[in-house]
């Protein structure tokens, strides 16, 4: 159970990066 919180606390993570990424390349073409 622990390991898989971990795993998805660690994906959300790295969706959170993707995200912030994509928002600020958007951010940049305006």
């Amino acid at each position: 159970m622990d390991k898989a919180k971990g795993f998805y606390e660690d994906a959300k993570e790295k969706v959170a990066d993707v995200v912030i990424d994509a928002k600020q390349k958007l951010d940049d073409k305006h």
